[in-house]
């Protein structure tokens, strides 16, 4: 009769946190898991170079080597299947650090990570993701950005842009 109740209690729990989680967006952000094997790459075939969405990071902080400080605006441009280092500066210094982002073939999931080390090679990193559809980057989205361990409190808006041949 324990076990029952437990495992009774733990389902409760589980529906409760599940059912109380709010709903922030349709265009979620969440949290991924990146394993490093050793290094991130990426194979393009023949890449479309006329689509890309474009995004802004405005606002927030960003972990330095001796803390977490304010930085500067940045954008960076993005096509399927990329895989870009973003630079992240320090609003009052030149020091710099830097984040990973990846954009899938499908064009459907960016995912943005701490600058991945080969130290970290078989390691599971922390990374946060973006879910949006072609229409969305279309309309433009705007969103909270933070990467774990790396980006806090920052705006992230991206938007789809064509270039006219």
């Amino acid at each position: 009769m324990k076990i029952i109740i437990s495992y009774f209690s733990l389902f409760f729990m589980l529906v409760l946190f599940v059912g109380c989680v709010p709903n922030k967006s349709s265009i979620p952000f969440s949290p991924s898991f990146v394993e490093v094997k050793e290094s991130i790459e990426v194979s393009i075939d023949a890449p479309d170079r006329t689509d890309s969405v474009h995004c802004s990071i405005t606002g927030g902080q960003a972990k330095f080597a001796k803390g977490w400080f304010p930085i500067g605006d940045t954008a960076f441009d993005i096509y399927r299947g990329d895989v870009l280092f973003i630079p992240l500066q320090k609003k009052a210094q030149k020091e710099t650090s830097s984040i990973q982002a990846y954009f899938d073939k499908d064009g459907q999931k960016m995912v943005f990570c701490p600058k991945i080390s080969e130290q970290q090679a078989g390691k599971k990193v922390s990374c946060t993701s973006l879910y949006a559809l072609d229409d969305d980057y279309t309309l433009g989205i705007k969103r909270t950005f933070d990467v774990p361990k790396m980006v806090r409190g920052s705006t992230m808006l991206c938007k789809h842009q064509t270039i006219n041949s």
